[in-house]
């Protein structure tokens, strides 16, 4: 950071131009002399000091605490403590090297323009023990940039949201380019999705990016009837997301199972909904991006309670919904994209719970829709214009089976029946290329 005095500079100039005028004698006659020199300072506003654009060259792929040269690490934090637009460039050292994260995520708080050496030739790694970047200002928002690297092996656990966004977590402008984005894992928790690749909820604009073999599981609770987490493997988007010439491969994502109920007569938690590629709740414009290959898989729904005592059996939970390349609900604006080989596997309902005596058993619960290519649920608008879509399967979760009936009881009079057996629930839909559960869906 380089500050100009301009009135220093100026008033030196003044200096030096007078000694040549009193070396001159026709000066001598002129009443003013270098006056005018001497006071041109006062006549020129002087600048605030300025902060200039600066370039920081990481010259080293460790990430030790203790190391020689410029780390990535050293780059970001110096870029962090000021706020102008800095650029992070890669020395030639730098080329075909890995450089493994030992000090957890990278948080960026600032604008920067990181430039790498490209996908083959540099890869940053979160050791299976971080996330990779963590792009948050809490204050105001920040516009950054990551073009030319591959970002792998980052797990989701970081200080914002853990668990949501395997490599990269985003609350600012991003744009990604030319970058792959492959083999990160997330595991959900009790406050949080698991998201395999990007979580976004600010702004997101992604060129020419792979994101591949990526995988998200939900959280699964064990007891208390609660629902299962949500899962994604490639992009999670509750804010502005667009996508251009991207292709978003093998994603693999698990919806947690519900959580058995541990009350008398009590529902299972639902299963957590599961996206292999691209889970949309904000805004998601598409185009000439490819889907294939990607999986979901619903979480299965939570056992019902027992009638114990006097209770009918409770319902079991509802499997939750999968889609194998997007999951949208809300808006969706999809031109031109190849949506081909996705699966989507609903989760299988809960089963209901023994009937107390004389008491029925409970329902089971349905089972969750599967859709290979495109789910739309909500109130959503949902708009496809000239996309492929082929060879996309989907397989709607098993109904859940009904819970046994109480058994009868015998009384010095009477003999009592036993209650009858729940009823099963209902399989859930599967559709290959496009399911609308709700909302409007226009296609041309």
């Amino acid at each position: 950071m380089i500050t100009l005095n301009w009135r220093a500079a100026v008033e030196a100039l003044g200096q030096k131009l007078a000694w040549r005028a009193r070396l001159r004698p026709r000066l001598r006659r002129m009443s003013y002399r270098v006056s005018p020199w001497k006071n041109l300072a006062a006549f020129v506003e002087p600048l605030e000091g300025r902060q200039l654009l600066t370039t920081i060259t990481v010259t080293t792929a460790s990430d030790a605490i203790s190391h020689s040269g410029v780390s990535l690490r050293d780059a970001i934090n110096t870029a962090n403590k000021d706020t102008v637009a800095d650029t992070i460039q890669f020395d030639a050292a730098v080329n075909n090297q890995t450089i493994l994260l030992s000090q957890g995520e990278l948080l960026i708080t600032t604008p920067i323009t990181i430039t790498g050496l490209g996908a083959t030739h540099l890869t940053i790694h979160g050791n299976n023990a971080s996330r990779i970047f963590d792009i948050a200002n809490t204050s105001s928002n920040v516009n950054v940039t990551i073009t030319g690297m591959t970002l792998q092996n980052g797990n989701g656990v970081g200080a914002n949201a853990s668990g949501s966004g395997g490599a990269i977590y985003n609350t600012e402008t991003l744009t990604i380019e030319d970058c792959v984005i492959t083999v990160n894992t997330a595991y959900g928790t009790t406050t949080s999705e698991a998201v395999g690749g990007i979580y976004n909820t600010g702004k997101l604009t992604s060129n020419n990016n792979v994101i591949s073999s990526n995988y998200a599981y939900g959280f699964e609770p064990v007891g208390g009837g609660s629902n299962g987490g949500a899962a994604t493997g490639g992009i999670r988007n509750t804010g502005t997301f667009n996508s251009t010439g991207d292709t978003i491969l093998a994603n693999y994502a698990y919806g947690g199972d519900g959580g058995y109920a541990d009350e008398e007569g009590g529902t299972g938690g639902n299963g957590g909904r599961a996206t292999g590629g691209i889970n949309n709740s904000g805004t998601f414009t598409s185009q000439n991006d490819s889907f294939s290959l990607n999986v979901g898989v619903g979480g299965n729904g939570g056992l019902g309670g027992t009638g114990g005592s006097e209770f009918i059996g409770g319902f079991g939970g509802t499997g939750g919904d999968a889609a194998g390349a997007v999951y949208n609900s809300k808006l969706l604006n999809s031109t031109n994209d190849i949506i081909s080989s996705n699966t989507g596997t609903g989760g299988t309902g809960g089963s209901g719970g023994f009937g107390s005596q004389d008491n029925p058993g409970g329902k089971g619960g349905n089972g969750g829709f599967g859709v290979g290519g495109v789910l739309s649920s909500g109130t959503t608008t949902s708009t496809i214009s000239g996309d492929t879509l082929t060879n996309n399967y989907g397989n709607g979760g098993n109904a859940g089976k009904g819970g046994n009936g109480g058994q009868g009881k015998t009384t010095d009079e009477y003999n009592y029946a036993g209650g009858d057996g729940g009823a099963g629930g209902i399989g859930g839909i599967g559709a290959g290329a496009v399911c609308v559960r709700s909302g409007i869906l226009e296609s041309t």
